[in-house]
């Protein structure tokens, strides 16, 4: 697997002039947690969907690494392994 940060998907272009074109691509980060219980999965991604309104995020708790995804704009990883932190689980991104 490639490093999180360059997984892209399709490009999103918002338009809020004519002359304004914003180009943003869709970043898909992949973690490491200890969130074993699918209460606390729901959870987290509640609380990371209130920082990241309009990403996806899922976790995969039948992995071994207990693996939690994010898509969404820009770079944020730092900021969703913060989160998962401060509500008192591991978390950790994985990469190549």
């Amino acid at each position: 697997m490639k490093k999180a940060e360059a997984i892209r998907s399709s490009p999103t272009i918002n338009l809020k002039s004519r002359e304004d074109i914003i180009i943003s691509y869709l970043t898909i980060y992949v973690f490491k947690t200890n969130v074993k219980e699918f209460g606390d999965a729901q959870i987290i991604a509640k609380i990371l969907l209130s920082h990241f309104p309009g990403s996806e995020i899922s976790f995969d708790l039948g992995d071994c690494d207990k693996v939690l995804r994010i898509k969404h704009h820009g770079n944020f990883a730092s900021q969703a392994i913060e989160i998962v932190k401060q509500h008192g689980f591991n978390c950790e991104e994985l990469l190549d």
